[in-house]
Parts: structure tokens; C-alpha cells; sequence
């Protein structure tokens, strides 16, 4: 595959990675009758300063629903080759991928690692061709960076693969109402 179309093929996988991005938002508005139900997002058509082109994992939707906390991610293979992202999917068709979560401050080299929460369900892997964009919405358990907002400025999840989406603690606050 030469390096235009691998270009190609990842901005067509940008693109895909935003449609998912608004169409989740939908999906997980709060249920009618859960007041303390919420979801936030990157904003559509912007991804951070500091998230380049070259950021294949990114947290793009985080919810609380019924007071569980948590978030999708959007994947993107840079490489020419495909990637198995091994994990755990749910009854109702969720990937959790396997991931180590991390707190700390951003640009420092001292991050301190956090239990993640195991869901339960079915092991199973999922192939992402290089340049495509993972097709299954990639969830991950929050809950577990809770106590360490306000004591640390960042959160971290990083895949086995090593990919990492880097992201401000604070943004798992709830809404001011």
C-alpha cells in the first residue's frame, strides 16, 4: 500500500471516527426519570491541541448512567498493518477492550496506576486493518479515576497494544446544572 493511500484511508477513517463520535452522543443521552444521568464529548469537528494526527486512541464520549462512569473511545490504525485489540465483549455487544488506566500530570513521566474494573462477559479480540478505524465503539470503565480528580490534573488509559488516550481529569465532572 503506498503512502497516498494509506492517507487516504486514514482520513476516510477520520471522517467515520467523527459520524461515530455525534451518532454515540445520541445514543447515550440520559434515559427520561435519571436525573443524575449525563454525558459529555469532544466537541464535533475538533479534537485537542494536543491529540495530532498521529494519536490513533482518543476518549471521545464519557457518561454517567446510574452512577457508573464511563467512555468511549475511538480508534484509528496509523499502521500499514492490521492490529488485534484483545478484550472482553458484553451481552449487549459492548468492547471493552484490555486496558491499564493511569493518573498524573500531563508531560511529566510519573503517573501512578489504578485498579481498572474488570467487566465481565466473553473474551474476544477485535482486527482493525492499518489506516481503518475500529467499526465497534471501544468502552472503558471510568469509574476507577473518581477519587483522583482534583488530586491529579490527568487521566490515562493505554492499550495493550500502547496506544494511549491521554485526557484532563476534570472533564469527568458532571455538568453544572
Amino acid at each position: 500500500m503506498t503512502n497516498d493511500m494509506l492517507q487516504n484511508r486514514m482520513m476516510t477513517s477520520r471522517r467515520f471516527a467523527r459520524c461515530f463520535a455525534f451518532c454515540t452522543i445520541l445514543m447515550l443521552l440520559p434515559e427520561p426519570g435519571y436525573s443524575d444521568n449525563w454525558t459529555k464529548g469532544l466537541p464535533l469537528g475538533t479534537w485537542p491541541q494536543s491529540e495530532s494526527k498521529d494519536t490513533p486512541f482518543m476518549l471521545v464520549v464519557w457518561s454517567s448512567v446510574n452512577d457508573q462512569l464511563y467512555g468511549l473511545c475511538s480508534y484509528t490504525n496509523i499502521r500499514s498493518k492490521q492490529i488485534m485489540i484483545k478484550g472482553v465483549e458484553s451481552e449487549n455487544d459492548d468492547f471493552f477492550p484490555d486496558v491499564t488506566l493511569w493518573v498524573g500530570t500531563r508531560g511529566s513521566h510519573k503517573w501512578t496506576r489504578l485498579e481498572a474494573a474488570k467487566p465481565g462477559g466473553r473474551i474476544a479480540s477485535l482486527v482493525v486493518a492499518g489506516g481503518e478505524t475500529a467499526k465497534k465503539k471501544l468502552r472503558v470503565n471510568l469509574d476507577s479515576f473518581g477519587p483522583y480528580i482534583g488530586k491529579y490534573s490527568a487521566g490515562k488509559i493505554v492499550l495493550k497494544t500502547g496506544d494511549k488516550a491521554i485526557f484532563d481529569l476534570k472533564d469527568l465532572l458532571p455538568p453544572e446544572k
